[in-house]
């Protein structure tokens, strides 16, 4: 009897052995070949491709400016004042459509980081490690930081309820002192 356990015993070592070299063999694996190792460069890549190239952001964020119910209030505030005057004030409810649109940028945001299997602070980090070359983390990061601001997302609107002119992306320029140009 007393060999009978000394066996069991034994097989349940050699299982939690084997078990946790298993574990540990794909724990290697797992970060080895995980996209959380990406080349800051290719995360940039793939966010600028992302942002200027691809069809998918660009038509989200039409969508939801020429949908009428995001589109009327705003229309009414430019059609209430004149060209000469300063800019309308906007009803509390463009607002609420703003916040809507923010949202709508942010979810959009985590879920193309999340198709690159990072987190936020992975994405920050490459973006933050590159700062060399025309295609760098600061010029991707400020220009998503200049779509989500009111006065970008107004101009947007305004160009569409105007000139009927659907939102586009175009990459910043670099000015001859290196800095961003947006107009």
């Amino acid at each position: 009897m007393e060999s009978k356990s000394a066996s069991s015993s034994d097989s349940e070592d050699d299982y939690k052995q084997s078990s946790n070299s298993d574990c540990n063999d794909s724990k290697q694996t797992s970060s080895q070949d995980s996209p959380a190792s990406l080349d800051p460069h290719e995360v940039i890549r793939l966010t600028s491709e992302y942002f200027y190239l691809e069809d998918d952001l660009s038509e989200t964020i039409s969508d939801f400016i020429t949908s009428p119910s995001n589109l009327d209030p705003f229309r009414l505030a430019f059609e209430s004042s004149s060209s000469s005057s300063p800019p309308p004030e906007f009803p509390l409810e463009c607002h609420s459509i703003y916040t809507s649109y923010l949202s709508l940028m942010e979810s959009s945001l985590l879920e193309f980081i999340t198709s690159l299997s990072l987190t936020m602070s992975q994405f920050v980090e490459a973006l933050s490690s590159v700062q060399e070359g025309i295609e760098n983390g600061e010029f991707i990061a400020t220009g998503f930081s200049t779509l989500c601001k009111f006065e970008s997302y107004v101009e947007m609107v305004r160009m569409f309820v105007e000139n009927g002119v659907e939102p586009c992306f175009v990459p910043p320029l670099v000015g001859e002192d290196g800095r961003l140009e947006y107009e």
